[in-house]
């Protein structure tokens, strides 16, 4: 059965099918404008613009490689496929936030209160990152504080999956309803193997694996399980890094080139 009602994956499918001309439009946008700083340029144009391509890239080869529709259980290699790519889009969207906080820093010169310049852990648009939040328009000031928990998993994907393990999409579930019977089915499939029942080994094996299905989650860890249905998010992430693009330019100065 679908993870989602036929009303969501037609929506989900429809947004997906945007994103790539959304990504022209973007990419147009950041190469059109002209920045004051050198530094600001390189980050905009090798570092927003490209990776904004890669994310529309990857969210399309996940919806092609595991569909929203998927009914079956997929295949290890279109798991592998997926959570690449699923990856991919954690980190650049990850990059891209950054570097937009950069591309502020450099055009605008933010830096400490004594005049220091910022060290890079302070050059960012999570609430960790103080002193840049607060160089922003207040009413962007208050969009970033209502973001603090997409931030706080952004960081939990991106640190989980440089310093611990990569994302896991689960092969298949079971009902908890279903677990009891799941062990059993399994075990009686391999003793029959042991004794060489083969057709009854076949027989149990298909009624144990009559019992899984597939929903498309990522999990950060194997032990406490999946946590987000990645279609969507995907989609969030994409959103979002749009409309902070444009809220950046939309608020840079005037282009007088300093360098």
């Amino acid at each position: 059965m679908p993870t989602f009602r036929e009303d969501q994956i037609v929506s989900l499918v429809e947004k997906s099918l945007t994103v790539m001309d959304r990504r022209a439009t973007l990419t147009e946008r950041i190469l059109s404008h002209t920045f004051r700083t050198e530094t600001a340029t390189e980050f905009a144009t090798h570092g927003i613009a490209r990776r904004v391509a890669d994310i529309a890239y990857s969210i399309g080869r996940v919806f092609e490689t595991l569909p929203p529709d998927l009914d079956d259980i997929p295949t290890s290699e279109q798991r592998s496929e997926a959570t690449a790519h699923i990856q991919a889009v954690s980190f650049n969207t990850y990059g891209c936030m950054d570097n937009l906080a950069r591309v502020w820093v450099s055009e605008y010169e933010v830096r400490r209160p004594n005049g220091r310049e910022l060290a890079a852990s302070e050059v960012g648009l999570a609430p960790k990152c103080a002193i840049v939040r607060a160089s922003l328009p207040q009413n962007l000031q208050e969009q970033l504080q209502d973001m603090d928990r997409w931030f706080a998993h952004l960081e939990e994907v991106r640190h989980t999956t440089a310093h611990r393990i990569p994302l896991y999409i689960p092969p298949f579930m079971i009902d908890p309803e279903n677990a009891a019977q799941y062990k059993d089915l399994n075990e009686q499939a391999y003793n029959a193997l042991s004794e060489n029942r083969l057709d009854d080994y076949h027989a149990l094996i298909g009624a144990r694996d009559g019992l899984r299905f597939f929903r498309p989650m990522i999990a950060t860890s194997v032990n406490q399980g999946a946590n987000a249905l990645f279609h969507p998010q995907l989609l969030a992430d994409f959103a979002t890094v749009e409309l902070w693009i444009g809220h950046i330019l939309d608020n840079l100065p005037a282009a007088d080139r300093r360098e």
